[in-house]
Parts: C-alpha cells; sequence; structure tokens
C-alpha cells in the first residue's frame, strides 16, 4: 500500500469533501492535505499486468494493474453500478468489483510520468474539461487530456531556512532628511574642549515584499521570513502556505540611525551639527532565500535527492532554483525570489559649521 495524491490535468488535487461519504470527488484543491490523500493498494504483484483493450483501439497498447483507492474518510472510491453519469463517491466499506480500477501507465511526449484509471464499467476516470468544481465520472472511452492524472507520491518535507542573497544595489536618486538639528557650545574663553557626541534617531518606514517564484508549503501552518532592507533592518513576516508568484506582504520596521563622534571645539565656540540620513524613495532590491530540503516518504523512509525534487515540483508547485543536490543525497539547497520596496535610509551624515 502507498499513500498518494492524484493530480489531474487542470492542475489541482483530487478531493474526497471533508468526511462526507456521499459527495462526490472533484479535483479542486491547489493543496495536498488531508482530504486530497488516498491509501492505494495494488491487488495484483508487478508482473500481473492486464492488457487494456479500447475501442476505438489506442494508438500505444495500454497496460496497467487493478488498484483500489481508500480516502481518508476510511471509505473506499467507488463507480457506481455502471452508471456513467454518477460521480466517484468515497463511500463503500468494501472493496469489491465497483471499488477496483485499473491504473494503467500511460507515454506522454515529455516523458513524465502519467496514469489513467478505468472503472468496472470499462470506462476512463475523466474531469470536467477544466471545471474544478465538477466531480470526476467513469464515463470516457479513451485515456486523453481530462482523463490523465499524476500519482503524487505522499511525502513529508522539512525546510531549513539558509542564506539570503541580495542583488547589487543600483544607483537610486536619494534626498537628504535632516533629523536633528542643534548646537554644541565651548564657553570656555581660552582653552578648547573636547566633547563626545551622540545622537540615536528612529525611523519607522513600510516595506512591501513581493515574490517571483512559488513554494507551496500546505503542511505548515505558519512560515517565518526574515529579510533585510538596504540599511540591514530585519523584516519579520509570517507566511501562511508558503510562497506564491505575485504574493504581496506590506510589513513595518522601525530603523535606527546612531550618529557618533568625538568633537574638539576651539575656545568661545558655538558649533551647528546637522545630524543627516539620506533617503530613498520607491528603492528596489531583489533577493534570493535558500532552503535545504530533506523528506520521507509515507512510510518514514529518507527520500533521495531526485524524489525530493519531484515532489517539490509536482505537489508544492516549486517554481525555483534547485541550486546544490550534489553535495548530499538526501539533502537539496533551493531558492526562491523575491523584490523588496520600499522608501530606505540608505546612509548618514554629520554635518558641522
Amino acid at each position: 500500500m502507498a499513500t498518494v495524491g492524484l493530480k489531474a490535468s487542470n492542475g489541482k488535487f483530487v478531493t474526497a469533501e471533508d468526511n462526507v461519504d456521499q459527495a462526490p470527488l472533484r479535483a479542486r484543491s491547489d493543496d495536498l492535505l488531508g482530504w486530497q490523500t488516498f491509501d492505494l493498494t495494488y491487488l495484483l504483484p508487478p508482473d500481473n499486468i492486464i492488457v487494456v483493450v479500447t475501442d476505438p483501439p489506442s494508438p500505444k497498447p495500454l497496460a496497467g494493474r487493478p488498484i483500489t483507492l481508500k480516502a481518508s474518510n476510511g471509505k473506499f472510491v467507488t463507480a457506481e453500478c455502471n452508471q456513467t453519469t454518477v460521480p466517484l463517491q468515497a463511500r463503500s466499506d468494501q472493496a469489491l468489483g465497483w471499488q477496483t480500477f485499473l491504473l494503467v501507465d500511460l507515454p506522454t511526449a515529455s516523458g513524465s510520468q502519467a496514469i489513467a484509471l478505468m472503472a468496472e464499467n470499462r470506462k476512463f476516470v475523466t474531469t470536467e474539461e477544466n471545471v474544478d468544481r465538477a466531480p470526476l465520472r467513469a464515463r470516457s472511452d479513451q485515456a486523453l487530456g481530462w482523463q490523465t492524472f499524476q500519482l503524487i507520491p505522499i511525502a513529508h518535507l522539512e525546510f531549513e531556512r539558509g542564506d539570503v542573497f541580495f542583488d547589487k544595489v543600483k544607483d537610486v536618486d536619494e534626498k537628504q532628511d535632516v533629523a536633528w538639528e542643534g548646537k554644541v557650545i565651548n564657553k570656555n574663553l581660552k582653552a578648547s574642549a573636547t566633547q563626545n557626541f551622540t545622537r540615536k534617531i528612529q525611523r519607522t518606514h513600510s516595506v512591501e515584499i513581493s515574490f517571483e517564484e512559488n513554494l507551496s508549503i500546505s503542511y505548515t501552518q505558519n512560515w517565518k521570513f526574515d529579510v533585510a532592507n538596504l540599511m540591514g533592518t530585519q523584516h519579520s513576516v509570517t507566511i501562511q502556505g508558503g510562497f506564491k508568484a505575485g504574493q504581496k506582504i506590506i510589513d513595518s520596521a522601525q530603523d535606527e540611525y546612531t550618529f557618533a563622534i568625538t568633537l574638539t571645539i576651539p575656545p568661545d565656540t558655538t558649533l551647528d551639527v546637522s545630524c543627516i540620513i539620506w533617503w530613498a524613495d520607491d528603492a528596489s532590491l531583489g533577493f534570493e532565500q535558500r532552503f535545504w530540503v530533506t523528506g520521507k516518504d509515507g512510510h518514514g523512509k529518507t527520500l533521495q535527492n531526485s524524489e525530493i525534487i519531484s515532489y517539490l515540483k509536482n505537489a508544492c508547485d516549486f517554481t525555483g532554483k534547485v541550486i546544490d543536490d550534489t553535495q548530499n543525497k538526501e539533502r537539496v539547497l533551493v531558492s526562491v525570489r523575491g523584490t523588496i520596496t520600499g522608501s530606505f535610509g540608505t546612509r548618514t551624515d554629520l554635518q558641522m559649521g
């Protein structure tokens, strides 16, 4: 037995509706969670292959193995007795004829793994043309686009946050912000005076953090994400479900600017002191957040790198970059890109006159 998810050709995971055993199966979910998982059991050994004959005949010979699918409600998926209009349901306590499907491996031009499911009525299970609320039915004579699925083995991935790398800062338009002005006075008429001058100035500002690539971490409630702005201030935001291209998060942070200098003031002299923050409006800084990824399958077996990468792409909608999968056969380094945009202090200046 293996625990799997079924990803339909519309890019959605097949769902057995929230513990309702009369509800139809639908390919409607973006996430691979409890109600999108099924226990797949092969009923015959691997060398017992059944040849599939279709009408009209398939261009290439098709063969498969009989299976059952048990949903997370503990019920077997059923194709109703020879009725092509009745949806598939996870409703049966027993695995008999109408709970048996032939899992057929399909050849694809891209070489990716695709399968079809033939029910007891010798019809292929189909998702209705890109309608994610439409139920699955065993009604098709052919295994074409809407009758194809990806079989996604269930795994648990662990993400260890790595380094953040920033793009080189491009030229930005700066303006002066006179944060503090004052006077330093030496009233001694004969001797110079030495004075340690220190000022700490705080500024609060908002930034927009946006992501350019996907990494869905569907089983994680919250993800803590830190990224620094141009002055090194950390923005710590909580993200639910991972990163999605186009996702934008607004965060506020407080920068502290320290001005410190030892002044030598001539006798009977007043110095005008200005603490200046150079400010960049609407500046953007690209970044790359890296993660180390490890994982185990549904039976606790450690995943190899190729399995981790496959699961990231198929189950986690990962569109980022694989940085390193060679140092360790069970640990992959990946990254997700994004941009932090806002008005930042870029440097400080202390002027005296």
